[in-house]
């Protein structure tokens, strides 16, 4: 093994340094690795221990003479060993202690070799400590590193390899946390004008608990310019609201305000005021106030006389409120219209004011008598204290409406196929969509070959439903209601779908928590209806005596009941919650009750 060895080294020797070799040994002493080590380096060793163990290589592919030396590094650090090179030989000693044997000071950017060197980096616009705590992970356990706060720089020992990679890391870091210096200079407006406003902007867009969005805006009155210290975006985007806020002017008095909107849309705002502005007269057309907006930030940038920049901000801050909003609840009811004739409902809820003729639709099924002490009872409990300690009184017909329901499809003769819900902005359209999306044949063509080819378009079919709400006096909503229903009836001939499409629109104003009733939705469906015997019938010939099969159509109604309910602000949803669910819990209690009260119901 030895001999095998020796004259593997001595082939190493005689090749050039850039020429690769095939090496496998195993089994080889540790100790004959670094001699051969020694001598394809042409470097003496100092071996100042004993190294015991032996070492295994398999090469797939070539390596380098150079990678000879690194391997025998790899192969010491398993023993808590390393080479330092000491003028003309490498010293073997203790990996703990490498850093302590005058290893070589490297000096420029990158470190090269495979031995530990000792190299000085010095750090710029960052605080050396907060970089060591972030890069200590990326040295070797043996390495060494030293801060030197009075040059921000740190002095490491380690290998090359791990040195340049640390360099690596601190460039980055480095290069995120560049700032840059600019001076912006005014031509129109006052420097200490805009500089207020700028930084009120800055603290409204940029989070100034993250260290990047460090942004500082001085003003300097000598030069009349702004002075923006921070990262390149950041000033390029004060650059931009600078060059929007310095607009000419002919008088000394002009000047800007940047107003940050809180509720409002900037863009819309600026219709709204420049429309007033359109209308308005100046003695002198130049003296005109300006307004634009910037969408990203949602700010009013306005410029002109100071006068006039007050009423435009007074304006503004009349316009910029918190806008109320409408809760809409929804149910999406299915009747059969045949069911509900047969079971022949007999209840109702005496008192309960019923208006238009949707609700008269439905309450045409709940007609009927119901004891005077539950009316009372029911009527008692409608009204109810809000958070505010204000007496709001439930209407009645949200009630009606409600145990109605609950009737209806306790008995099967109706369904609540959804009931979604939206919170609608003041005067803005929401819409609400139930349904599925299919896949619908568009044509169909044979090949040559005899291969089908189908073509297929996607369809939306469900109930679309929109909703504009808008508050009126005396906690009246005007509702402006679109219900679209679509779907798929069958095939024609050509086996291309039929679709069906009813739509229905109205306007309705309401009270808060009343409802509003959509019908004319109807289809009809050919049903067959069995009734028999039991036993009787199963007899052949002779049970078809005991069997009736009847043929007719079936109407179902499909009935959008729409309730909406005022939401002052944000804190009121809480109470609107808890209000929703008593009002269910006196719809369940008192649908029972008046089930109780009236006895099974007559089936014709």
């Amino acid at each position: 093994m030895r001999f095998v060895s020796l004259f593997l080294a001595l082939f190493l020797i005689l090749l050039p340094a850039e020429e690769t070799v095939e090496i496998n040994f195993s089994d080889l002493p540790i100790e004959e690795f670094l001699k051969m080590t020694s001598k394809i380096m042409g470097k003496n060793l100092l071996l100042t221990q004993r190294v015991q163990g032996n070492v295994d290589f398999i090469s797939s592919k070539p390596v380098y003479k150079e990678e000879i030396l690194k391997l025998a590094l790899s192969v010491l650090a398993t023993r808590g060993l390393t080479l330092v090179e000491e003028g003309s030989y490498y010293k073997l000693v203790r990996l703990a202690e490498a850093a302590q044997e005058n290893i070589p000071v490297v000096k420029g950017r990158d470190a090269e070799g495979a031995l530990m060197v000792t190299q000085t980096i010095r750090i710029e616009e960052e605080n050396v400590d907060i970089v060591v705590q972030k890069i200590r992970h990326l040295l070797s356990p043996a390495a060494k590193l030293v801060t030197m706060r009075e040059s921000n720089s740190m002095v490491v020992s380690d290998y090359p390899s791990n040195i340049n990679t640390v360099r690596t890391v601190i460039d980055n870091l480095v290069d995120k946390r560049a700032l840059t210096v600019e001076f912006l200079q005014l031509k129109y407006v006052k420097a200490a004008s805009i500089v207020v406003p700028l930084q009120q902007i800055v603290k409204g867009v940029l989070n100034p608990r993250v260290v990047d969005n460090e942004v500082q805006i001085l003003k300097d009155d000598a030069s009349n310019s702004i002075i923006v210290t921070g990262r390149p975006e950041h000033i390029r985007m004060i650059r931009t609201m600078v060059k929007r806020l310095d607009v000419e002017d002919n008088q000394a008095a002009t000047t800007a305000e940047v107003i940050l909107l809180q509720n409002s849309e900037a863009a819309s705002l600026v219709k709204i005021i420049g429309a007033i502005l359109d209308k308005t007269t100046t003695a002198d057309p130049k003296l005109r106030p300006t307004l634009s907006a910037d969408e990203e930030m949602n700010v009013l940038i306005v410029a002109g006389m100071p006068e006039d920049i007050a009423k435009i901000s007074a304006l503004v801050h009349s316009l910029d409120v918190p806008r109320q909003q409408v809760y809409v609840q929804a149910a999406i009811v299915e009747i059969s219209d045949n069911l509900a004739d047969q079971i022949g409902l007999t209840y109702g809820v005496e008192g309960a004011s019923v208006g238009g003729n949707g609700i008269y639709t439905i309450g045409a099924q709940l007609t009927g008598s119901v004891p005077a002490s539950i009316t009372s009872a029911i009527l008692s409990q409608l009204q109810t204290t809000d958070a505010n300690g204000n007496i709001k009184v439930e209407s009645a017909t949200a009630l009606a409406v409600g145990v109605g329901l609950n009737l209806l499809t306790s008995s099967s003769a109706a369904e609540v196929l959804s009931e979604p819900s939206v919170l609608c902005v003041n005067n803005k359209e929401s819409t609400i969509y139930v349904g599925e999306t299919r896949s619908i044949l568009t044509s169909e063509t044979t090949t040559t070959a005899g291969i089908p080819t189908r073509n297929y378009t996607r369809q939306d079919i469900g109930l679309t439903l929109k909703v504009k709400p808008r508050l009126s006096t005396n906690n009246k909503v005007a509702l402006t209601i679109e219900a679209q229903l679509e779907g798929i009836v069958g095939v024609d001939g050509s086996a291309q779908p039929t679709t069906t499409k009813r739509k229905v629109t109205t306007s309705a104003i309401v009270s808060d928590g009343e409802p509003v009733i959509l019908g004319g939705l109807i289809k009809n469906e050919e049903i067959v209806t069995e009734t028999k015997v039991p036993f009787v019938s199963a007899i052949p010939f002779f049970g078809q005596l005991f069997k009736n099969t009847q043929e007719g159509t079936n109407k179902t109604s499909l009935v959008v009941i729409v309730t909406p309910y005022i939401v002052e602000k944000s804190e009121d949803l809480a109470a609107l919650r808890s209000r929703l669910s008593r009002l269910e819990t006196l719809r369940q209690h008192y649908a029972k009750e008046i089930i109780k009260a009236a006895g099974e119901p007559k089936r014709n």
